[in-house]
């Protein structure tokens, strides 16, 4: 925890950082610079499979504004209750917009998609106390993000905990599906939608280029993801989730990075067929999970 709490507080004072540091047209090796900075921090923060706050803390740091439209609607969670690989599934998404919500101090939804979680981990018959516990300090320290999605990450290990017992591996599992799909979604949700005129191009590009590292750090976790799927699957489980997956992940080959490094033109970066591929693929995955 003492890491965590190491690398929350760097994350922090790098959002700092890299907040006044948004590079002015012409300044190439500056936002060069910049990205490979932005790079160390997400290859501290991706190993670490199911971590709640971090990655929606990286999002954050490229500077990219909050999108409301990508975040789950919380009046499905009705649906999934009674079907366990569902429920658990969804709890992990509205983890992921959880913490995303959280760090964009978007405290409405916040509340709404913590409720959602509650509901589905009571019916899943775990994190109860977590649970209860954290929408008490919702209401206590909803001024102090950073203290919050420390919270939350210390909490969301009693969930871990309750589901990866042997028994309820294929409930991990679906748990961890469902919060690293739905990081992809916003990922690509955010480098597709990102408004034309908010930034120059060299700036703009520099944030795509940010988010598009997110993006492809990511791969780590959904080959992680395969195996897992591939280990709890039995012969009466239909094969879509894991097919999709494996679909995924030949799209990361696809694209170059040391290539988007260099470009300056945002048309053209969001042009690349591997980026347009995953995004697709993302989005049919998310559609799976969600289920309506």
């Amino acid at each position: 925890m003492k890491k965590l709490r190491l690398l929350l507080t760097g994350l922090l004072s790098a959002l700092v950082l890299f907040s006044c540091q948004t590079p002015k047209s012409g300044s190439k090796s500056s936002a060069e610079e910049q990205l490979s900075e932005f790079g160390k921090e997400v290859n501290k923060v991706y190993p670490d499979l199911g971590s709640p706050g971090e990655i929606a803390m990286l999002i954050e740091m490229t500077g990219a504004d909050y999108v409301p439209d990508l975040v789950a609607d919380t009046a499905n969670t009705e649906k999934y209750l009674g079907d366990e690989d569902m429920a658990a599934l969804n709890l992990g998404l509205f983890t992921a917009d959880l913490a995303y919500t959280t760090s964009f101090q978007q405290r409405d939804q916040s509340l709404a998609t913590l409720k959602s979680c509650q509901t589905l981990a009571n019916d899943l018959g775990v994190g109860v106390t977590y649970l209860a516990s954290l929408m008490k300090y919702y209401d206590k320290e909803v001024e102090h993000k950073d203290s919050i999605l420390m919270f939350l990450e210390q909490k969301t290990g009693t969930i871990k905990e309750d589901l990866s017992e042997k028994s309820k591996q294929r409930l991990y599992t679906a748990f961890v599906t469902g919060f690293v799909v739905e990081n992809l979604h916003l990922a690509t949700g955010i480098i597709q939608t990102y408004p034309d005129d908010l930034l120059p191009d060299d700036a703009k590009a520099l944030v795509l280029r940010e988010m598009i590292l997110i993006v492809l750090e990511s791969e780590r976790n959904v080959n992680e993801l395969i195996t897992m799927v591939d280990e709890v699957l039995t012969d009466q489980d239909p094969r879509i989730l894991y097919d999709e997956l494996v679909d995924l992940k030949a799209s990361f080959d696809k694209v170059n990075f040391e290539e988007i490094a260099h470009i300056e033109n945002p048309a053209e970066i969001l042009s690349n067929e591997g980026l347009l591929e995953i995004t697709d693929k993302v989005a049919k995955l998310r559609a799976t999970i969600v289920g309506v």
